[in-house]
């Protein structure tokens, strides 16, 4: 999962996190069968794996595997957000604040980034 997340991390200039989500599908993210990964995660992702939605958002944001869709990445990123994962969060937070895949919307950009802290 560190990869993934490094590679949104490098997107969007966000901090990195550890993760324990190791799978053959999300290994292959990196390389030349991204689009099998892409296959592999999205089951995982539609039962719920916030870690798989995250890949999933981290894909379809550097457009790995399908082409680039940065609204239905920041669809991704708000299920895993709204499970607590923490790098959604703040990559959710950064969606909001640059408009990318959402409207840019400030007040909800800065909810986001509360909630990755911890604060709400």
């Amino acid at each position: 999962m560190i990869m993934g997340r490094l590679a949104l991390v490098a997107l969007l200039g966000l901090a990195a996190c550890d993760s324990a989500f190791i799978d053959p599908a999300y290994r292959s993210t990196a390389g030349a069968d991204a689009a099998g990964a892409y296959a592999r995660l999205l089951p995982l992702a539609e039962d719920g794996h916030a870690e798989a939605q995250f890949t999933l958002a981290s894909m379809l944001l550097a457009g790995r595997g399908p082409a680039a869709d940065p609204a239905a990445a920041a669809l991704w990123l708000r299920r895993a957000a709204d499970q607590g994962d923490v790098d959604a969060q703040f990559a959710l937070a950064r969606l909001y604040r640059d408009g990318i895949g959402v409207v840019r919307d400030q007040v909800e950009s800065e909810k986001w980034l509360a909630r990755g802290q911890g604060k709400i």
